[in-house]
């Protein structure tokens, strides 16, 4: 008795697109076409629902993962095509900013309820997002984490100090003698430290263009260490190069200037 030979798959697919435009396969499909041309899936169009399939185009462009926000304050909204039904810990999204925000940023995304936006800090300041930056996100499963940035913004130098380079500041005019622990206690109370001997000499390079105030003609405190750990280097007794180690601890007191690092 003769079986029915199985049918060959491109007459399965022919059945199954002629009774409903779906394909459903039970075992893997393997292409075996000699040429590249013939081992392709074709005609998927643009995802509309979220569980469609995405065709080529659509997963190099990304613009599945792309929105605009909208929203009124630091209420965002984002509308996805195709839309998300739910969030899930893992999904990143780009985001383009509309406006600056003024503070702590939520974000709704297709309605699924707003999560905050945190950036590396926690919840955002007012302006770390600016209109028209396209930012990175990655969902945590209770948050938006901001995982792109702006370029790096030095910090303004503090009142009294001017920038040797873009890497700090010091401060224009010496303090009054202090040993040394109770000049790096004073410099730590402002927010600042001794400053090391390399930035001490850069500055002194400088100081007349810079308008420092005696920076030669006595020795002054630096934060770099001698010859040990209890060893502290002085500077500027007479010229820019000239330096010297003395005792950090139990010594005479120095003048000394403070430093902040941008």
């Amino acid at each position: 008795m003769n079986r029915p030979r199985p049918l060959s798959l491109t007459v399965l697919v022919m059945l199954a697109l002629t009774a409903q435009a779906q394909v459903r396969s039970d075992h893997s499909i393997l292409l075996e076409g000699a040429a590249d041309a013939d081992r392709r899936v074709q005609g998927i169009s643009d995802a509309a629902f979220e569980g469609d399939a995405l065709n080529a185009r659509t997963l190099q462009a990304g613009a599945f993962r792309f929105g605009e926000a909208a929203g009124n304050g630091d209420a965002w909204t984002v509308a996805l095509d195709p839309p998300v039904g739910s969030l899930s810990p893992g999904l990143r999204l780009s985001l383009l900013a509309s406006t600056d925000n003024e503070g702590p940023v939520t974000l709704n995304v297709d309605g699924t309820g707003a999560r905050p936006l945190l950036g590396a800090g926690g919840v955002l300041s007012a302006g770390d997002v600016l209109a028209g930056e396209v930012l990175s996100l990655v969902y945590d499963g209770t948050a938006f984490q901001l995982i792109s940035g702006r370029p790096l913004q030095r910090k303004p130098c503090p009142p009294g100090t001017v920038a040797p380079s873009a890497l700090y500041c010091i401060e224009t005019v010496q303090h009054d003698t202090m040993d040394y622990p109770s000049a790096a206690v004073f410099c730590g109370n402002q927010n600042m430290q001794l400053c090391t001997w390399g930035q001490w000499y850069v500055a002194c390079t400088q100081a007349a263009a810079l308008g420092l105030q005696g920076m030669v003609g006595d020795w002054e405190w630096t934060n770099s260490a001698g010859n040990s750990d209890i060893q502290a280097r002085v500077v500027g007794q007479s010229t820019c190069t000239q330096a010297a180690v003395t005792n950090g601890w139990d010594s005479e007191p120095r003048s000394f200037r403070c430093c902040y690092r941008r």
